[in-house]
């Protein structure tokens, strides 16, 4: 799946890049291409193994608890303080996150500890993919993010390969098209604001996570979880609010 899933998704950017001419293979920040790759590899991986191992609601809302770890990312890597108003956002974040998973002995099992790894290198990712987008085409990043995962992947299917019928290569390379489109449009959108600011955004995915379960599982969510959602969208327009535009920079 990690393989196939960048494989695609590489031949799709390729004739754009070919397109383009040999300037768009060249760039002037590969060694933060390099951590953007890995960190969504290891993302991507965290949340298939999570997925394996607990429950697809838990895992989807671990998983989009990396918004709330991009300002501690930025703080740590590239030395800048918490703006003091995003405090209080973030802790209402945090307790609707806390609603939703209602936490208990349970949550620490090894499925949900790999969905958060996945939540926090996914917050890594975002910063990174910040960092580039500032210098870099948004076809160059795509190109070696997909390049470099798919590398990156290769050795896994040798020890992990199985046989493949029409269905499955049909889904793989769904799965493909799709995580093209979804890189495009957030390296595009990372052109016109912070990591902090896009962040919120992901915590979207909760909600689209819930109606999946309603429409295709038939999943109604209580009361206790609909709180916890409001209150993760609320904290996310907040951040946007109160969070100025500005570029990050490394120096």
């Amino acid at each position: 799946m990690l393989f196939f899933r960048n494989i695609v998704s590489l031949l799709i950017v390729l004739p754009w890049m070919i397109y383009h001419g040999p300037e768009s293979f060249k760039t002037s920040r590969f060694g933060l291409l390099l951590a953007r790759s890995l960190a969504s590899l290891a993302s991507l991986g965290f949340m298939f193994i999570a997925i394996q191992k607990t429950s697809l609601a838990d895992a989807t809302l671990l998983i989009n608890s990396s918004p709330l770890f991009v300002p501690f990312v930025v703080a740590i890597w590239l030395k800048k303080s918490i703006n003091h108003r995003l405090w209080p956002v973030l802790i209402i974040g945090f307790f609707g996150i806390g609603l939703i998973l209602r936490p208990n002995i349970k949550i620490f099992d090894s499925g949900a500890l790999f969905a958060l790894a996945a939540g926090i290198t996914t917050a890594i990712s975002i910063v990174a993919i910040r960092l580039t987008t500032t210098t870099e085409k948004i076809h160059t990043v795509l190109f070696y993010l997909f390049l470099i995962s798919a590398v990156a992947a290769l050795p896994l299917t040798f020890f992990y390969w199985e046989s493949l019928n029409t269905k499955t290569v049909l889904e793989l390379i769904l799965m493909g098209i799709l995580a093209a489109i979804a890189q495009a449009l957030f390296v595009k959108a990372c052109h016109f604001a912070t990591a902090s600011q896009l962040a919120p955004f992901s915590y979207s995915a909760v909600l689209f996570a819930g109606l999946i379960d309603f429409f295709v599982w038939g999943k109604v969510p209580d009361w206790i979880a609909c709180l916890g959602i409001f209150l993760v969208c609320f904290a996310g327009i907040l951040i946007i609010w109160l969070t100025q535009p500005k570029k990050l920079s490394t120096n």
